[in-house]
């Protein structure tokens, strides 16, 4: 018994030791292999545009960012997981018609968004306008009477408000014929 006894006083500490390194190397371990196995946190990843939450629009609600690359008339932005492709009536200067198609990441139609567009020159300083989307039919979202009232490039953020969805913009920028101021 004294020999048993000898015998676990001196392998105990090094039990302890090895104990605590195997608990150790678990702890690394387990969470790197639960994170390789869990499904991405962004199911709707996309190399296109694709714009994230920043705080700091006032309301003390998070403000997205604009997509990090402006995408032209026609070319789908994902913003927040959703897919927004922007067309116009027509590519002349004046008063347009700014057609907004808004998916899920599911290529479902949304509906009950609230859009709004914000238009500017970026060849002259006329400010910024911005006008209220009213949806024509399921993911169709239409502003009419859109102020472009001269030729050269233009920049339109959409900015999207879905309930249970958060909000986000996507940023087109695009060329109108006709005269320059």
């Amino acid at each position: 018994m004294r020999a048993a006894s000898r015998l676990w006083s001196r392998s105990e500490p090094v039990g302890v030791a090895l104990s605590c390194w195997l608990a150790f190397a678990a702890l690394l371990f387990v969470p790197l292999t639960a994170r390789a196995q869990a499904p991405a946190a962004t199911a709707c990843a996309s190399p296109r545009p694709v714009a994230t939450m920043v705080p700091g629009d006032g309301t003390g609600a998070a403000t997205p960012a604009a997509s990090p690359v402006p995408v032209g008339l026609a070319t789908p932005a994902v913003a927040n997981c959703l897919t927004v492709t922007l067309t116009i009536d027509r590519l002349e200067a004046g008063p347009r018609v700014l057609t907004l198609t808004i998916k899920n990441e599911h290529g479902k139609p949304v509906t009950g968004a609230t859009v709004t567009l914000q238009t500017h020159s970026l060849e002259m300083n006329h400010g910024i306008s911005s006008y209220n989307a009213k949806m024509t039919k399921r993911g169709v979202y239409v502003a009419s009477d859109v102020s472009l009232g001269m030729g050269g490039k233009w920049q339109t953020d959409v900015l999207i408000g879905l309930p249970g969805h958060g909000r986000a913009i996507a940023t087109f920028v695009f060329s109108l014929n006709g005269p320059k101021m």
